[in-house]
C-alpha cells in the first residue's frame, strides 16, 4: 500500500488529479483503496496499476504558471509578427505598384527614344535632302553666273556693235531714209 500523496508525486501529477480518477474510475478500483481519515488515502498496489493504466491512455495536464506565462508571451510575440507581417505586404503592395510605375515610364520612355530615333532619322533625311538641294542650287547658281556673264559678254559685243555701226559714216540712202535701228 501507497500513500496518494506519494503515488501522485511517483506519477508527477497533483493529489486532486489523482483524487478524480478516484472517483471517476470508482467502479473498477472499490475496495482497492482505503481511506484513513487524518492519515490519507492508500492505494493497493492493483489500485496504482488501474491509475497507471488510465492516466496512460488519458494525458494529464499539469498546469505550470510559467506556460500560461510562456503562451500569453508567445501570442503578443505572434500579435507583433502578424503586425509586421501587415506593414511587410503593405510595404510589398507599394512597391508593386511604384514597379507597375516604373514599367509604365520604362515604356513610355523607351517609346519616345524610338520616336527621337526616328525624327533624328527623319532629320538626317532632311539634312542629306537640304545638301543636295544646296549642291543643285549651287551648281544652278553657277550656270546662271555662267549665263550672265556670256550675256554681258554679247551684250558688249552688241554695244561695241551698235558704236561701231554709230560711228560708221551715213550712206546716201541712210541720208535720204534715215538710219534704221
Amino acid at each position: 500500500m501507497i500513500k496518494l500523496q506519494d503515488f501522485a508525486k511517483e506519477c508527477g501529477v497533483t493529489d486532486r488529479a489523482i483524487q478524480k480518477h478516484l472517483v471517476k474510475y470508482a467502479d473498477e478500483l472499490n475496495g482497492l483503496y482505503e481511506r484513513k481519515g487524518p492519515n490519507g488515502t492508500w492505494l493497493s498496489d492493483a489500485a496504482c496499476d488501474i491509475l497507471r493504466s488510465k492516466m496512460k491512455q488519458q494525458p494529464i495536464v499539469v498546469s505550470d504558471g510559467s506556460l500560461a506565462r510562456q503562451a500569453e508571451e508567445l501570442k503578443a510575440e505572434n500579435v507583433q509578427l502578424l503586425k509586421e507581417l501587415h506593414n511587410v505586404q503593405t510595404d510589398i503592395i507599394e512597391l508593386q505598384r511604384q514597379n507597375t510605375k516604373l514599367i509604365a515610364e520604362n515604356a513610355r520612355i523607351s517609346l519616345l527614344e524610338a520616336d527621337n530615333e526616328a525624327k533624328a532619322q527623319q532629320l538626317t533625311d532632311a539634312e542629306k535632302s537640304a545638301q543636295s538641294a544646296n549642291s543643285k542650287l549651287s551648281e544652278a547658281t553657277k550656270a546662271f553666273e555662267d549665263k550672265e556673264q556670256q550675256l554681258q559678254a554679247e551684250i558688249e559685243q552688241l554695244r561695241q556693235q551698235l558704236e561701231s555701226e554709230k560711228q560708221r559714216p551715213l550712206t546716201l540712202r541712210e541720208r535720204f531714209f534715215g538710219r534704221k535701228n
